[in-house]
């Protein structure tokens, strides 16, 4: 160790001059991360929201065949719903409901438009709830004395039908302006 000492300079080595060219000039420390900007959110396109509507319609599509077919028996012929008529119509809204509400919202829909969706999807569920209970009150019109308050409410019943297949497409149709989208066209199941 003693042999290296002695080859070591006393004190430190002068270091040449550089030409400022060479100098490493001056930045920002590098050890300040900087955040990446956040990617400009995907609005919903025209063709996430048909789909959706699409959906909605096809889910609700067996419950309105059915009760379709029970209200024109009532209109044509006059019958009165029976029980298995009732019952079909009970099991294909039921199950049609359950699809409404399983149809998925896009993440792409921005938080206004997500919830009117969402709302939407809860007209059109409602509206199978209010069609079986229509359909049911046909029946209880046809077994109960016409001036009666039980026929009354049974009417409502029966009348707020079509309303609420309405309010299932323009509910639809309010999220898709919201969206600054259209619907092609506004078929309202059931309707």
């Amino acid at each position: 160790m003693a042999g290296l000492a002695l080859c070591l300079p006393d004190r430190p080595l002068a270091v040449p001059a550089l030409p400022s060219e060479w100098r490493p000039h001056r930045t920002a420390r590098l050890n300040v991360v900087q955040p990446l900007p956040e990617p400009a959110p995907r609005r919903l396109s025209q063709a996430e929201f048909d789909h959706v509507w699409s959906r909605t319609k096809l889910a609700m599509a067996a419950c309105n065949s059915a009760v379709e077919a029970v209200q024109l028996s009532w209109r044509v012929r006059g019958e009165v719903p029976s029980n298995a008529a009732l019952r079909l119509v009970r099991e294909r809204c039921q199950r049609g409901s359950v699809e409404v509400g399983e149809v998925v919202i896009p993440a792409s829909a921005r938080a206004g438009v997500g919830v009117m969706l969402e709302q939407a999807r809860e007209a059109c569920q409602r509206s199978m709830v209010e069609k079986q209970l229509g359909l049911a009150a046909l029946r209880g019109l046809a077994e109960t004395p016409p001036d009666s308050l039980e026929a009354y409410e049974a009417r409502i019943r029966i009348e707020a039908v079509p309303r609420s297949s309405v309010n299932c497409g323009a509910s639809f149709a309010a999220a898709a302006a919201a969206a600054r989208l259209h619907m092609a066209e506004l078929e309202v199941p059931g309707a």
